[in-house]
């Protein structure tokens, strides 16, 4: 909303941009209120996704991904269902582009995009579409930590799409109950059990602050997972016996469950983390499902309480090499706490381990092909020399997570903000200050508090812009308060407030 309420640049001299722009803040809606009036899939949401119609696109695609944005599912997605000529290069990356983004290794990312628009807009003979039809960083374990500068592992190359090519090559592991409560075990192969067993946990709505800070990182003070044993502390986790030999995955893992509730309303949160011989849980991959939206995201359902379902929990793609000696651990949680907010209700899930039917509890790992039938390309690995323009500076970030011991609540608070300065002065600062806060005694009740502020210094004006938006919980509805206020030239300009009351639609 902040950044909307920003002025165009004139398009041509002595045009009218005040009014212009005094019209634009006028008519501007804040996104935020249809969004979250829509809260099942349907045609809002389907105008602006490409899916099911892959077929649309008809013109080469040139895919890059990173395995820490929230975005590399749609990699694997169109590169499988997308009908035109397709390349994807998945790295390591964060929400942050290539050549410069963590973890690394990084590559040159717009001399790759040159070689691709030079061979299909310039009709150059390069082989820029006779490389690889995936190029992938499988990575290897490292110690767990928010800002890693790179992480170890190697490319590797496939000819075809190589999930398709594998859709039946995965690794099955069963959960089963352990010796302690909430402690399974993940079996391989041949089953120990085939008793069917019940973990049943609390739901907490402060669970997840050992994750990362939201569903893809990016820049300070957007951080990866660390170590997340405290979040598996009180929530079932089952782990494997530590590997005989290294176990190498591609592409999206699932985990198949049942489940019960005595919450008409419920979330499965799902990691898989790779257990180091010292105890260190880092994690790899995760999911996220509302346990409402089992059958279908467009006509959720509320649970029936004490009823055991089958459900599948989807996990975002990944490329993993598991080390021997290593072991490969699944916790499940109700909560992802900053990243969704908590289902409203008290209450507990149960996940049924063992079992002898089919459909009894298991992760699926789907494995990564034996041997690469392609070369991997040769990267340029150092950043394109470009034209070094303006200048800048950065606020310190700040990521905390303050635990009230006499309130019972959560909080985590982030902010992030800097100044860029363009040669001919013009200078635009912004920043973003959080607070969101839950409590796991009233997860009905959950809060997020934002602070935007925008700086424009341009052509002698001074431009300020700011928002301050209260979102908060409680068990039927979501509320918004959002208050715009802009002035110029120290003179208020324009002001608004949006005040809305959207009802819970079964999240």
């Amino acid at each position: 909303m902040a950044s909307n309420a920003l002025p165009a640049l004139p398009a041509r001299d002595r045009e009218d941009w005040v009014s212009a722009w005094r019209e634009r803040l006028e008519a501007t809606p804040v996104w935020l209120v249809p969004w979250l009036r829509h809260q099942r899939d349907g045609a809002y949401w389907r105008q602006g996704s490409l899916a099911p119609s892959y077929d649309r696109i008809q013109a080469a695609i040139l895919l890059f991904g990173g395995w820490m944005d929230s975005y590399v599912d749609p990699v694997f997605r169109m590169l499988e269902r997308c009908p035109a000529p397709t390349r994807a290069i998945v790295g390591n990356w964060s929400h942050e582009y290539p050549d410069n983004g963590y973890p690394g290794p990084n590559l040159d990312w717009l001399h790759e995009m040159v070689r691709f628009f030079d061979h299909w807009l310039k009709g150059e003979a390069n082989g820029a579409m006779d490389e690889p039809a995936l190029t992938w960083y499988q990575r290897d374990f490292a110690p767990p930590e928010p800002f890693p500068a790179t992480w170890p592992g190697r490319w590797r190359a496939a000819a075809r799409d190589p999930l398709a090519a594998n859709a039946a090559r995965h690794r099955t592991l069963w959960l089963e109950s352990g010796d302690e409560a909430l402690r399974g075990r993940l079996v391989d192969g041949a089953r120990g059990s085939t008793a069917e067993t019940g973990a049943t946990f609390p739901h907490r709505a402060t669970i997840g602050t050992r994750g990362g800070l939201s569903w893809g990182a990016g820049s300070r003070p957007n951080g990866l997972a660390r170590d997340i044993r405290p979040d598996e502390s009180g929530v079932p986790t089952y782990t494997s016996a530590p590997l005989a030999e290294p176990l190498e995955i591609l592409g999206m893992a699932g985990l198949v469950v049942r489940v019960s509730s005595d919450m008409p309303v419920a979330t499965l949160v799902v990691r898989v983390s790779d257990v180091a011989p010292d105890g260190a849980s880092a994690q790899i991959t995760a999911g996220i499902l509302n346990l409402t939206h089992r059958r279908s995201h467009e006509t959720p359902e509320p649970l029936e309480p004490g009823v055991a379902e089958t459900v599948r929990v989807p996990l975002r793609a990944t490329g993993y090499r598991f080390a021997a000696g290593h072991r490969i651990r699944v916790s499940i949680a109700s909560s992802c706490w900053p990243v969704i907010f908590p289902s409203p209700h008290r209450g507990s899930l149960t996940i049924h381990e063992g079992g002898a039917t089919p459909a009894a509890s298991h992760l699926e790992l789907p494995l990564a092909p034996d041997r690469d039938d392609a070369t991997v390309p040769a990267f340029r690995t150092e950043p394109a020399a470009l034209d070094a323009v303006g200048g800048g500076s950065e606020d310190p970030p700040a990521w905390r997570v303050t635990d009230d011991v006499l309130a019972g609540t959560v909080t985590v608070s982030t902010h992030d903000g800097g100044a860029t300065v363009l040669p001919d002065g013009t200078r635009l600062y912004s920043a973003e200050s959080h607070d969101l806060t839950a409590s796991d005694a009233d997860p009905a009740h959950a809060r997020m508090a934002s602070r935007i502020r925008y700086r424009l210094d341009r052509d002698g004006h001074a431009i300020e812009i700011d928002v301050d938006g209260d979102t908060s919980s409680d068990m039927d509805a979501f509320h918004l308060d959002i208050r715009l206020a802009v002035r110029l030239d120290a003179e208020a300009f324009h002001a608004a407030r949006t005040t809305e009351w959207i009802p819970r639609d079964l999240v």
